[in-house]
């Protein structure tokens, strides 16, 4: 038989296998190769876990040195908890800066309604801008020393230069309460800080409350928005100023306020007609008015602003016309009398003078009456026959020619 070498190495191995087996020396090698297989694959996974930690820490390294230290982090958390504990979302930080604008309570008022109480407050400074004025009402007692803590807070608003502002605030039981403001630190006005270093002024005023019967907090009622006066114009000579307008046609609507040159207080109130006359002004002068609709609820709007300035004073040196109608009236008895006439209509009409003309026609002033004055008592006069002169005077001192009247008192 033919032996072909492709069977006759298997078979070679085969029997070199099983005369292996048959010494136990078959699993001494298998035992071996597994041995070398395995410490192959340790190796393998050794280096791999080697390259991963090199990785791992060149990772960790490069991204501590490029971030903030642990000292940063830990400054971090110290401000978002002081940002968390301070930071009012409703309110605005106080401005401590100074803007040169400067408040007092001299001469102030004080009102109270009900429950409200109200004190005015004079900028003798310039405009507020920017600087933080906080009030305080304070509950007090006869000797006008606070009680306790304040009943109520807040800002006061914007004033002008050398202009009044009002500060509002609701109570919710009588007593004697008392305002006080707290300056910017940066006012120059140091004195009696208390211990943030803050200075204050308070008001001379103990405002008596007497008839406010609510002893839970108020709620405010919700405001209806009352309408603003449309079409304002104006009309102005010298000395006056003629102001008109459109009421509002809102439900809500009651009257107009009138304020001149910021004053605290309307020089005009409760005002439903559609003009308004300022008169007894100053030539070359301007001024300024606000219009403020009030409603129902007694709020009042934003208001609407005009600024006039009156013409300048030509030189009159025209006088008046004369008094017309000028009689003796004697009521029947031809003993005493009393001299009247009718006033001209000039516009600048003032008053008029009546005189006693003398033989020699001099005269004497017997009196400088008012503009409303039409009439004169002659009862000194009785017995005598006299004469008499009635001028007129305008506002720029210009004086008529006069009339005069013969008056016979003999009879």
């Amino acid at each position: 038989m033919k032996i072909k070498f492709s069977n006759f190495f298997p078979s070679f191995l085969h029997k070199k296998a099983r005369s292996l087996l048959g010494r136990g020396e078959g699993g001494i090698l298998i035992r071996y190769t597994r041995m070398r297989r395995f410490r192959r694959k340790g190796k393998k996974l050794l280096i791999l876990f080697r390259v991963l930690a090199i990785w791992y820490v060149s990772i960790l390294t490069l991204s501590y040195a490029t971030s903030d230290t642990g000292a940063y982090f830990n400054d971090i958390e110290r401000i978002k908890n002081h940002l968390h504990v301070s930071w009012d979302p409703g309110a605005p930080p106080d401005n401590d800066e100074w803007d040169k604008s400067s408040l007092s309570f001299d001469s102030s008022v004080v009102e109270v309604n009900g429950c409200e109480v109200m004190t005015t407050i004079f900028n003798s400074g310039e405009t507020m801008s920017f600087s933080t004025w906080k009030y305080y009402l304070y509950k007090v007692d006869n000797n006008g020393i606070q009680i306790g803590e304040p009943v109520a807070t807040g800002n006061v608003p914007n004033i002008s230069e050398k202009s009044w502002g009002v500060i509002k605030e609701n109570v919710t039981e009588n007593g004697l309460y008392k305002f006080f403001v707290r300056r910017p630190l940066g006012h120059e006005a140091k004195n009696n800080p208390d211990e943030n270093g803050y200075t204050y002024i308070k008001s001379d005023h103990k405002i008596s409350v007497t008839s406010c019967a609510n002893t839970e907090p108020i709620t405010p009622t919700p405001s209806v928005e009352v309408s603003e006066v449309t079409g304002l114009t104006e009309s102005h000579t010298h000395d006056s100023i003629t102001l008109s307008w459109t009421l509002p046609t809102g439900d809500n609507f009651s009257h107009i306020n009138i304020y001149k040159n910021n004053a605290a207080a309307p020089i005009a109130k409760d005002v439903k007609a559609t003009t308004f006359t300022d008169v007894n002004l100053t030539s070359d002068t301007e001024y300024t008015y606000i219009l403020k609709s009030v409603g129902k609820d007694g709020r009042e709007s934003e208001g609407v602003q005009i600024k006039v300035k009156t013409t300048k004073l030509e030189e009159d040196k025209t006088p008046p016309g004369d008094v017309e109608d000028l009689a003796l009236d004697t009521k029947g008895n031809s003993a005493k009398g009393t001299i009247s006439w009718k006033n001209p209509t000039d516009p600048d009409f003032s008053n008029v003078k009546v005189y006693l003309v003398n033989s020699d026609s001099s005269v004497v002033q017997l009196i400088e009456g008012t503009t409303d004055l039409t009439s004169y008592s002659l009862d000194e006069y009785k017995g005598k026959i006299s004469t008499f002169k009635v001028t007129t005077i305008d506002r720029s001192g210009n004086e008529s020619p006069g009339k005069t009247i013969l008056v016979d008192l003999l009879k």
